[in-house]
């Protein structure tokens, strides 16, 4: 984000030198004001900052995901995982009895199953998290800072 921030600054840099025209008006070959082009653009409040992180978030997340789908690929369960992942979100998901009878396992082995699933996700993202910070114990406050993210 730094070195973000510096290439903006040295772009204005750039912009204001004399050479270049810096601290001229500059005359629009369009006749059309561009408030008025973009006045029907819905606002968008969010940030550069805001947006990287949440992207960062998005990112690690998938990451966790992925990391997943392929611990359940290795056991020859992708499908399975499939199906499953939808329970990791808010996400509308399957209800229980359809799982159980595609499986053939009972309803309750259905949620054995999903709450081990969330409970190994936790772990794994605790993990990916864990590669981001420089001690342990901000994992915790990184993880909620996550959520925090891709909830904006």
């Amino acid at each position: 984000m730094a070195s973000f921030k510096h290439l903006l600054a040295n772009e204005y840099d750039r912009q204001q030198t004399q050479k270049r025209g810096g601290g001229k008006a500059h005359l629009s070959l369009e006749h059309e004001d561009p408030e008025t082009r973009y006045r029907l653009e819905p606002a968008d409040p969010a940030t550069p900052e805001i947006l990287f992180e949440r992207r960062w978030a998005l990112t690690v997340l998938e990451r966790a995901v992925e990391r997943m789908r392929e611990e359940y690929s290795a056991a020859e369960k992708a499908d399975l995982f499939e199906e499953l992942k939808e329970f990791l979100s808010n996400q509308k998901a399957s209800p229980h009895e359809a799982l159980a009878t595609k499986y053939g396992i009972s309803v309750g082995a259905v949620g054995v199953t999903i709450h081990r699933l969330r409970k190994r996700y936790a772990e794994v993202l605790r993990e990916e998290v864990s590669h981001t910070v420089s001690t342990p114990d901000d994992i915790s406050d990184e993880i909620r800072h996550l959520i925090a993210s891709v909830g904006r």
